[in-house]
């Protein structure tokens, strides 16, 4: 296992685990949180085969501030660089999950599968949040207003991973949220979004492509993620029962036996390890 940090095209470094050996898989994690929310499907993956790969994002855990402007997409280019990965699968949640059909799409050679959980995908039309989700977010902005980032992010966590049954899992999810609080704060401005959006094109979208949507997600992603398995060509849905916005850390086991079977049969190369 390696870890280090990789320098980008756009000046800053970046934070970045890689393990294993086999055909790559990267890990993008969902806005809030850090690359530490991919904890349970580390050793499964490295175990199955995978050279594995995660990063934090920038302004988000270990990784540098953003200072200027920025791709993301170029981002996760020179993270798989620095861990000496050309192709691979990119596993990506919510703004994660945007983040790798972009990837898709501007460096299509690179992306040998795709797996997008609730992702957050630009330029989609005519969908729009749920009541309970526009209140909860009107709270949030409203804390920011009044300089209270720690309200603002429990009424974010509010939205995307309500409390359940697993308080220990709360606890986590919470913990690693308060953590990156200094991402809310952030000038997102600064990131150069991809042009025509995603949402315009999820129709070229290449590689074998898995979707997958959690029971107790907020309800627009039920929509959203529709959308995305429609348009992307062979794409293929998968809801995960109790899981909310983070389905790799609510359902790990399911999560894990889903994305492993995908990859299996879509990832060419790949040896299986006791």
């Amino acid at each position: 296992m390696a870890e280090g940090f990789a320098e980008t095209a756009a000046g800053g470094r970046l934070w970045y685990e890689a393990a294993g050996e086999g055909p790559g898989v990267v890990f993008v994690h969902p806005g809030l949180w850090d690359a530490r929310v991919w904890d349970p499907q580390w050793d499964a993956f490295v175990a199955a085969g995978y050279r594995v790969v995660r990063y934090d994002l920038r302004n988000f855990g270990r990784s540098d501030d953003i200072t200027g402007p920025f791709s993301s997409r170029q981002d996760l280019a020179d993270v798989m660089d620095a861990a000496g990965v050309d192709r691979a699968a990119v596993v990506g949640c919510s703004m994660g999950g945007g983040i790798a059909i972009d990837f898709a799409l501007e460096f299509p050679s690179r992306v040998q599968a795709l797996v997008a959980a609730a992702p957050g995908v630009f330029g989609l039309e005519d969908i729009e949040d749920d009541e309970r989700t526009v209140a909860l977010e009107k709270e949030a902005g409203a804390a920011m207003e009044a300089g209270d980032v720690l309200a603002a992010v429990e009424f974010e966590l509010e939205i995307w991973t309500p409390a359940s049954d697993d308080p220990e899992n709360d606890r986590l999810q919470h913990a690693i949220a308060m953590d990156n609080t200094r991402a809310m704060t952030a000038d997102w401005s600064k990131h150069i979004r991809l042009d025509p959006p995603a949402g315009e094109r999820l129709d070229q979208v290449a590689a074998p492509t898995l979707v997958i949507l959690g029971t107790r997600d907020a309800a627009v992603m039920e929509e959203i993620t529709d959308v995305v398995a429609e348009r992307v060509p062979g794409a293929r849905k998968a809801v995960i029962e109790g899981a909310d916005h983070l389905p790799m850390m609510r359902r790990p086991e399911e999560f894990n036996r889903l994305v492993l079977e995908f990859l299996s049969a879509n990832l060419p190369g790949l040896t299986e390890r006791a």
